[in-house]
């Protein structure tokens, strides 16, 4: 049941938030049950949203209640500033109140200050005195008092203030960037849906394919080196991250001929290929029907077709289950449902590559998998053994997202095997 969860939070994270400054206090027997308010103030010329979010826990620290987007209201002030205030009750059995500021993921630079907290006695509020709350006891990288999150750079901002010397200042790390960075992004129409692209860095193509239901930002770590070494393109598949979806039925056919179309978009005549799951597959249907756009192939966890003896048992079960679950997700959500299901749907019609066919392929393949990888050792060494010019690669100890697992260990190999070709 783990599995289909955590895919479930995975796709619930689709339009997740991030979470920057955060702070806890421990509630006393004064405060239990009552009304509290968190106001602070921010400025943002980005679109999306800066709020509070809070969360309450009991004396075993164990989770009691979560809320953030109906508490937050928010009130435009002078200079930009925005005063976003949250209304809330500490429940009877809560012994820490934490919060924060969140922001959703198109917000790339935003400023905070002035954050206080009041909690509600007699129809009155009276403050709460919080560590550093004003935030004027910051230095740059350093703001005292409340906890930072990665992904953010922070520096105090002696411009824009509500009061006092200063604000803070936090601008998004590129890492974090990479599925909604704009500066590098495009779109274009091909085979009746829009595909949704970031281009980096310079030398070589280098084409990055995601997995199933997933999109540009599981390459994160990837992308990071990679870019570094190659001119890299990382692609939301059809239907997937900020791609659109059609009526024609989904299949790795359809998508490899996006990817064939969107290198023929670029003036692209060959590049290398890296694939993981989906991508995998995707990437071996490119290499063989279009020979001359892929000129290495390394794939992650991929599969020819969805037969017994290609995933592990337990869990092909909690596959089948997670859509089902997926399915009921979208009958009451069909809005932001009924896409995933069609997506992920496919793996359990799709691929269907008759090894054989592999010989097709003439160009350097390297076929990777996890040593826990849920697609099975002896089919990962089929696919390695159907294709003449092929390394296969297993990594230590790594399971099926061994590119987020150890990206150190992923990126060595992949790099090595680029150079080498």
């Amino acid at each position: 049941m783990k599995i289909q969860l955590a895919v479930i939070l995975f796709l619930l994270s689709a339009a997740k938030i991030l979470a920057q400054v955060e702070q806890e206090i421990a509630i006393d027997e004064s405060n239990s049950g009552k009304e509290f308010r968190l106001t602070g103030f921010v400025h943002s010329l980005d679109s999306g949203n800066v709020e509070f979010y809070v969360y309450q826990r009991d004396e075993n620290n164990k989770f009691i209640k979560s809320q953030w987007k109906h508490a937050n209201k928010s009130v435009l002030q002078e200079n930009n500033w925005k005063k976003v205030i949250f209304n809330g009750k500490i429940k009877k059995k809560a012994a820490i109140l934490i919060f924060g500021m969140w922001n959703t993921r198109t917000v790339n630079q935003f400023s905070i200050d002035d954050i206080s907290l009041e909690f509600k006695t007699n129809d009155k509020w009276h403050s709460y005195k919080l560590k550093n709350g004003d935030f004027e006891n910051d230095s740059s990288g350093l703001v005292t008092g409340w906890i930072v999150r990665e992904g953010y750079t922070d520096s105090i901002d002696t411009v824009n203030k509500v009061s006092g010397a200063q604000s803070v200042h936090f601008i998004k790390k590129d890492f974090w960037k990479y599925g909604d960075f704009l500066r590098h992004s495009s779109k274009v129409k091909l085979n009746g849906v829009e595909i949704y692209y970031e281009v980096f860095g310079k030398g070589e193509p280098l084409l990055l394919l995601h997995g199933n239901n997933e999109s540009i930002r599981s390459f994160r770590s990837q992308i990071d080196e990679f870019r570094k070494h190659y001119n890299v393109i990382a692609v939301d598949s059809r239907g997937q991250g900020q791609s659109t979806i059609d009526k024609q039925e989904m299949n790795y056919e359809l998508m490899a001929k996006d990817m064939n179309d969107l290198l023929e978009h670029l003036n692209i005549d060959s590049a290398h290929v890296v694939g993981w799951s989906d991508g995998g597959n995707t990437g071996l249907i490119m290499a063989m029907k279009y020979p001359n756009k892929v000129k290495t192939l390394s794939t992650m966890g991929a599969n020819l077709f969805y037969k017994k003896g290609v995933l592990e048992k337990k869990f092909k079960r909690n596959h089948k289950l997670t859509i089902r679950l997926v399915q009921i997700f979208a009958f009451f959500n069909p809005k932001n449902w009924k896409t995933k299901v069609k997506v992920a749907k496919m793996t359990l019609k799709y691929p269907n590559i008759i090894p054989n066919e592999l010989v097709k392929i003439k160009i350097p393949v390297m076929v990777m998998a996890g040593e826990k990888d849920v697609i099975t050792y002896e089919h990962t060494k089929l696919i390695a053994d159907s294709i003449s010019n092929s390394k296969l690669v297993i990594l230590k100890e790594l399971s099926h997202y061994a590119p987020k697992e150890d990206s150190d260990y992923f990126n060595k190999e992949v790099l090595t095997f680029l150079k080498s070709h």
